[in-house]
């Protein structure tokens, strides 16, 4: 979204877009986001517990 209206996106609800297999497969309010029975949202709120915990990637150093 391109606006010059500053009160604009607080007026607008916050999407979730989930991309499967290269498509939009999902794309409404965070709330039906969480409460969807879906096979392939289901395993995201399943699995972030366990990324969260996952310490982040440090780059090697070049030595």
């Amino acid at each position: 979204m391109v606006t010059h209206d500053k009160e604009l996106p607080f007026r607008l609800p916050p999407l979730v877009v989930m991309l499967h297999e290269g498509k939009i497969f999902f794309g409404d309010p965070y709330l039906q986001f969480e409460q969807s029975e879906s096979q392939i949202i289901r395993p995201y709120f399943e699995l972030m517990p366990l990324l969260q915990r996952r310490p982040f990637l440090r780059p090697r150093s070049n030595s």
